[in-house]
């Protein structure tokens, strides 16, 4: 299955919920895509799923990898047209796992976590992980972080605020069989997380890192990567996002790391690759405000636009959208919106001082 297709699945990591998505679905289905976001077996979708599961951790206990790989593959299976598969942590294991079965034209494992046969553990790694692995008695048992755990494991690149917001927002039980199923894997015979470095057939995947990621730093994405570009000659790469945490896809600047990922499935390229770390958005405002101040849309604007200046226009609009967005998400302060309307000659902002939803 490697003819691409309109379809992108996403699969969250541990201590997640499909609910963390919720940002790259919108993204995503604004470029005409069908965004999935299927559950572990026992998560449901959104914040209903996220509180059903919070308030019964015992839905995902003793879910391992093998069930959470039997369902994706079911339900990828029963897809149209072999699907994007994209998965962050835990949940960018299963991408490259389930790329390796032959299930998707391309996949992406953001910050993702160690197949078999990839032994690299950097001590940030131990410490986010140790809570959990340090007692055997907890392998069937759903493991829940604290707000500090999770700053430190998560959102170590962010203050106080976000972390606790990020927390309050996402944070969920998570099924402690799959993190030992990972941890352990190369003293497992058969691993379930065993995967072949050699398959010159499967799709191309890439694998994004956070620079800045506590438990798992760029070291374990780049040990995968360079061991499937050498014993493969399928397509693999490898991008690091610097400064990035382990809540890369929901800290500012995610847009970033949202579009590289599904530009580089579209158009798939080998090799170590320089990641973008603006939007087109972003540029494009950067490139027409290079004082930083908004244009003066009256005094330039007034009098009869040609279609193509409407056109770059409309482009700058959406610029100023992107920008405020990322503001907003980055102080949680409120931000002015600008409607932008365009009238027969004339630009008009109106609506100042409103959030932007």
């Amino acid at each position: 299955m490697t003819t691409p297709s309109n379809t992108i699945v996403l699969i969250h990591g541990l201590w997640m919920t499909p609910l963390a998505w919720e940002h790259w679905v919108e993204r995503y289905e604004a470029r005409g895509f069908t965004v999935l976001t299927p559950g572990y077996p026992g998560i449901g979708q959104g914040e209903a799923g996220l509180m059903e599961l919070r308030a019964n951790p015992d839905a995902v206990a003793g879910a391992g990898v093998r069930e959470v790989m039997d369902y994706m593959t079911d339900y990828i299976s029963k897809l149209d047209t072999a699907p994007i598969i994209m998965g962050h942590s835990f949940g960018g294991t299963f991408a490259q796992l389930l790329v390796g079965d032959g299930l998707g034209s391309a996949g992406v494992s953001i910050d993702g976590a160690a197949v078999k046969g990839i032994n690299a553990m950097p001590l940030s790694e131990v410490r986010s992980v140790l809570p959990v692995l340090d007692n055997p008695a907890n392998i069937n048992k759903a493991s829940v972080l604290t707000p500090k755990q999770f700053h430190y494991a998560f959102t170590n690149a962010q203050d106080d605020a976000v972390s606790q917001q990020a927390y309050d927002r996402y944070s969920a039980p998570t099924p402690a069989k799959v993190l030992f199923q990972g941890g352990f894997a190369a003293l497992t015979p058969h691993a379930s997380t065993t995967f072949n470095f050699a398959d010159d057939d499967r799709a191309p995947l890439l694998f994004i890192s956070g620079g800045s990621d506590h438990i798992l730093p760029p070291v374990v994405q780049d040990h995968n990567y360079k061991k499937c570009a050498k014993h493969s000659t399928a397509i693999a790469a490898h991008t690091v996002f610097p400064g990035r945490d382990h809540y890369t896809c929901g800290e500012p600047g995610w847009e970033a790391v949202a579009d590289f990922a599904l530009d580089w499935a579209l158009n798939p390229i080998a090799g170590e690759l320089e990641p973008v770390t603006e939007t087109a958005g972003q540029a494009l405002w950067r490139r027409l405000t290079p004082a930083g101040h908004p244009p003066p849309w009256r005094k330039i604007y007034q009098g009869g636009l040609p279609s193509a200046e409407q056109e770059h226009l409309r482009q700058l609009a959406g610029a100023i959208v992107d920008v405020q967005r990322e503001n907003r998400q980055k102080s949680g302060a409120p931000v002015p919106r600008r409607v932008l309307s365009l009238g027969r000659n004339l630009i008009v902002p109106v609506g100042r001082g409103r959030r932007v939803s």
